[in-house]
């Protein structure tokens, strides 16, 4: 990878993780949406008053980064390790620079919305470079290596619980805004999946494509006919024979 390719991949990383945070920290934590995983789970955490929803999301991101580069080793990404670092460090900013005490507006189905479509735009550009922002992905590579678990049902469960957590801790219209924003979350990760994959497929199919025809234009030059007046009479039979 050249110098430009290696700064065009660190800006998309750093662009798409900025994106997350605002999503996740004025629009997520204000509100106390409760679902997706490390940080729907530092929202109920805050309402403990232990530790706020950054600090939380920061402390166990780093203690989950270094149980993946223990457990996975070299095969641990690097990209996900600074995303995943990246992101703590700037909810935890945030949280100093810009303090919140009340959402930004009083239109809750907005707020929703803004939560919901920046994390998810951010994840689907990280998704498509070979990248994630951490958390619960690296609990489920630790799982894929040590088992063979259904993780996208076992995280998918795990969202579940702590959205329904929710409903008790806070009040009932925030659990079921936090069950919107689970559906309408996992809806539209799993589009920008099969989307990548659809591309994947029409990208293979286009090559193969391809090759068959340059294949078939190299040996159509290499059996190019002989001229009929340079062939004996029983060569030219054998050739045009029609078995």
């Amino acid at each position: 990878m050249n110098t430009k390719s290696k700064w065009k991949s660190f800006s998309l990383l750093t662009g798409s993780i900025l994106i997350m945070a605002v999503g996740i920290y004025f629009f997520k934590f204000a509100n106390n949406f409760t679902f997706g995983g490390i940080t729907g789970l530092a929202v109920l955490v805050a309402k403990t008053g232990v530790m706020s929803a950054s600090d939380f999301t920061f402390l166990t991101n780093m203690l989950l980064l270094l149980l993946g580069f223990i457990v996975l080793g070299k095969k641990f990404g690097l990209k996900t390790a600074y995303c995943s670092t990246l992101l703590s460090v700037t909810l935890s900013l945030l949280e100093r620079i810009y303090p919140m005490s009340h959402p930004l507006t009083d239109q809750p189905m907005l707020e929703l919305t803004f939560a919901i479509a920046l994390p998810a735009f951010g994840s689907a550009i990280l998704f498509n470079i070979g990248a994630s922002s951490g958390g619960t992905d690296i609990i489920a590579a630790i799982l894929k290596k040590y088992s063979d678990f259904n993780i996208g049902r076992a995280l998918l469960l795990t969202d579940l619980v702590i959205t329904i957590a929710g409903c008790f801790v806070f009040d009932i219209e925030t659990g079921l805004y936090s069950f919107l924003g689970l559906a309408v979350r996992s809806l539209m990760i799993d589009n920008v999946i099969e989307s990548f994959y659809v591309n994947i497929s029409m990208s293979s199919a286009i090559i193969q494509n391809q090759s068959v025809i340059l294949s078939c234009m190299n040996f159509i030059e290499v059996r190019q006919p002989v001229r009929q007046k340079e062939l004996s009479p029983v060569n030219q039979r054998v050739l045009f024979s029609p078995y």
